[in-house]
């Protein structure tokens, strides 16, 4: 299968910061960078909403840093008092479906606070998954996600694993794939 194009995606990207650091290496990748709260500040395309599973509105839990918060009012750790805000997110299998294609060659990088728990399970759904070929997630486990089971965490990962050709899980030292 000859390749369309390299795309980086990342969800989650914060200031751009890992973006910036994956496009200086892959200079011939295109990037799309989701982040509803904060200000990215790198080249590439930059979608300043939440990635979901539908279109529309969707509350935005604010974090007692800028890295931690969350559309899940479930996420308990490093979480403010204040009260959510609403920010606009996008059905993230449709976007990735509408806009690329199963021969484009795609980086997806995710760090969405626990919202990987309802976005992979839509990729999946729709077969949108299909279409990713490298895929690394930081997970937010059981300390911070509140009445998650180790259970349904390695039976994610799992299903995960088989469709996507090659897949790292994130933490602070492996953000860049």
């Amino acid at each position: 299968m000859e390749v369309k194009r390299k795309i980086y995606i990342e969800l989650g990207a914060h200031n751009g910061s890992s973006a910036k650091s994956f496009i200086d290496k892959n200079p011939d990748f295109k990037s799309y960078l989701f982040e509803p709260f904060v200000d990215c500040k790198t080249e590439g395309i930059v979608k300043k909403v939440a990635a979901s599973t539908y279109d529309g509105t969707c509350k935005f839990y604010l974090g007692k840093t800028d890295v931690s918060g969350s559309t899940r009012s479930d996420k308990v750790k490093h979480m403010s008092d204040e009260p959510p805000i609403e920010v606009p997110c996008i059905n993230f299998s449709n976007w990735l479906r509408q806009n690329f294609s199963i021969e484009d060659y795609i980086v997806l990088n995710m760090d969405i606070e626990g919202a990987e728990y309802d976005v992979l399970p839509h990729l999946i759904q729709t077969n949108a998954i299909d279409y990713i070929n490298e895929l690394g997630v930081e997970w937010h486990g059981n300390a911070k996600i509140k009445d998650l089971s180790l259970i349904m965490l390695e039976s994610l990962k799992n299903k995960v694993k088989a469709r996507v050709p090659k897949y790292t899980e994130l933490n602070k030292n492996t953000y860049n794939l």
